[in-house]
């Protein structure tokens, strides 16, 4: 056997290791995408004594990220146009509700009389009663829908690349006072360098050849 053929097809078995690696990364990742999409929301009280919802995340890559999600909700891909590179997307549903709001006057007014109605908005709805000793709100209900969006922004094509996470709220009524985002990275350990293996081919090929 030539020398020529030694190295070729020692670099077959190394792609071929390196793609049965991928196939069952894409299978295993293909299992637990499709029991995270079965999930539902799990609510539990958390270490501060407040509620928490949670549930199981996708993992997808950029490609696939365009294409299940971005490009099938209008608003998604309007809110991620700015971003090169999209990292994560965390959309949500939430409302605030609050049976009763009572205010009684310090002073009672002379006259008796009340008065009651409804306001609703799209934004906003709630009964209210008022009279002579106070006025109550109650049933109120705002209803909101967030987009949280990470991702790579660059201000031209060859600029500097910065992570920004951005924050949308579809309710107008709703402001943001304070965002604190971190990103945890984990550098690949030197054995997953395409280099090493690269360097561990060629000498390999070099012994081979000997």
């Amino acid at each position: 056997m030539t020398r020529i053929w030694k190295i070729i097809i020692l670099f077959l078995v190394l792609f071929s290791i390196g793609s049965i690696q991928k196939c069952n990364f894409y299978k295993r990742n293909a299992i637990e995408n499709s029991i995270a999409n079965k999930d539902t929301i799990r609510y539990y009280i958390n270490q501060i004594g407040t509620t928490t919802a949670s549930i199981k995340a996708l993992q997808v890559t950029n490609t696939q990220m365009k294409k299940l999600v971005i490009q099938k909700d209008a608003e998604l891909a309007l809110l991620s146009t700015h971003f090169f590179k999209t990292k994560s997307i965390i959309h949500y549903k939430s409302v605030l509700k609050i049976d009763t709001i009572a205010i009684n006057y310090l002073d009672s007014i002379k006259y008796t009389f009340e008065k009651h109605g409804k306001i609703k908005d799209k934004w906003f709805r709630f009964n209210y009663t008022s009279d002579q000793k106070g006025f109550k709100v109650d049933s109120l209900f705002i209803p909101n829908q967030s987009t949280v969006i990470t991702g790579i922004k660059r201000k031209w094509l060859l600029g500097r690349e910065t992570i920004v996470t951005e924050i949308s709220n579809s309710n107008p009524y709703m402001s943001i006072k304070d965002i604190k985002s971190v990103e945890v990275i984990n550098p690949d350990p030197f054995y997953k360098k395409w280099y090493l293996w690269l360097a561990c081919g060629l000498a390999s090929g070099l012994l081979i050849s000997r």
